[in-house]
């Protein structure tokens, strides 16, 4: 060749230009190649002198192919991502946040497979969240708009948790796919909590005893933060009433409650949050009597100790409970009983002690 020349081409993307030798006619072919859509203009200059052949440059458009489940993209918005705090924090790590039973919209940009901005033409979008792992279902989104190159999606997840949220076009899944979101508890709701804790299992009467309130949302979510109002309320089997001697916030939405049942019997439980009874926390704790010692005891006599007697004659006498005759407390059978009986000379002698009247109280001959 006589001459060099030179394809230029500008525009919003990046070209590769080629040329190969046309053995037909002997002349240059330049070919130009991009993957980015738009107007681009193009030239071939002569490297010899300079100039820039007759009628150049020219412009060329380059449009955007069909919609590809490769170049789409999608994103999650909810008014708790769009404010600061954990949804500014998790941002930045690229997972989205939203409150249980906050509205999710899920926008599905519409492009071809080099991600070029395209237009909806009849296609299908379809985005579900997968989740929490505690108690995994699917939820599928509603289209609430199509307009131009991008879909609209809405959702509500009232559980919250940790999702994946699964974007795809014509039921085949897009390369951006699965999203990661992340539900937080909303506030807390004053009719709802759980009780826990051993003391469900019984207490001592008198003794203090500890329980655990975890407060919850309206969709009964366990709530991961303090700073509520938290107080026991305790009923007893004659009407007696009780609330809780101390209350620890653990700043985890849950909170340690220590109360004392003072009469023995069957004790309705409720948690009380921000002033309301919570209803659903209703639990029943059974007070039962501890151990008896030496002092809560009273050895009684039975009928005809303390008359005229003669000689040969049985009496009983009782060891019971201080409370027995006034409460009807009962001995539990685990006390060490030993029974004596001292004659007027000074001699000792051990009485053999059983269980009487179903086991409320000791009892030996005499």
């Amino acid at each position: 060749a006589l001459f060099t020349f030179e394809g230029r081409a500008s525009g919003p993307g990046g070209v590769a230009v080629a040329q190969k030798l046309d053995e037909e006619t002997g002349g240059v072919v330049f070919e130009f190649k991009t993957t980015v859509a738009g107007i681009y203009r193009l030239s071939v200059t002569c490297e010899d002198t300079g100039e820039t052949l007759p009628g150049m440059p020219v412009e060329a458009v380059l449009r955007a192919g069909k919609i590809s489940h490769v170049g789409c993209t999608a994103s999650l918005q909810t008014l708790t991502g769009a404010t600061k705090g954990p949804g500014a924090s998790a941002a930045a790590f690229g997972v989205a946040v939203a409150m249980a039973g906050e509205e999710i919209t899920a926008l599905v940009d519409a492009r071809d497979r080099f991600g070029n901005a395209t237009v909806w033409s009849g296609e299908n979008a379809a985005v579900v969240a997968h989740g929490p792992a505690h108690g995994p279902a699917d939820r599928a989104f509603d289209v609430v708009d199509v307009r131009g190159g991008r879909a609209g999606l809405r959702g509500i997840l009232p559980r919250a948790g940790s999702y994946t949220v699964a974007v795809s076009v014509d039921d085949i899944p897009c390369a951006c796919s699965p999203l990661v979101l992340h539900v937080y508890p909303g506030p807390c709701e004053t009719s709802r909590a759980t009780i826990k804790g051993d003391a469900l299992a019984g207490v001592l009467r008198g003794a203090p005893a500890r329980l655990l309130v975890q407060t919850e949302d309206k969709f009964g979510n366990n709530c991961h933060a303090g700073g509520d109002q938290v107080d026991l309320a305790l009923q007893g089997p004659t009407g007696a009433r009780a609330s809780a001697v101390d209350v620890v916030d653990h700043g985890d939405g849950t909170y340690g409650c220590a109360f004392v049942c003072p009469q023995a019997g069957r004790w309705i439980v409720q948690a009380v949050v921000n002033g309301r009874v919570a209803k659903e926390s209703t639990a029943e704790v059974i007070a039962t009597y501890g151990p008896l010692q030496a002092s809560d005891v009273v050895l009684r006599p039975g009928p005809g100790v303390g008359e005229r007697a003669t000689c040969g004659a049985v009496r009983d006498v009782y060891l019971q409970a201080l409370e027995y005759d006034s409460t009807g407390r009962g001995m539990s059978g685990q006390e060490a009983v030993s029974v004596h009986l001292l004659t007027p000379s000074g001699a000792s002698h051990a009485l053999a002690a059983g269980f009487a009247e179903r086991g409320s109280r000791y009892r030996a001959s005499v």
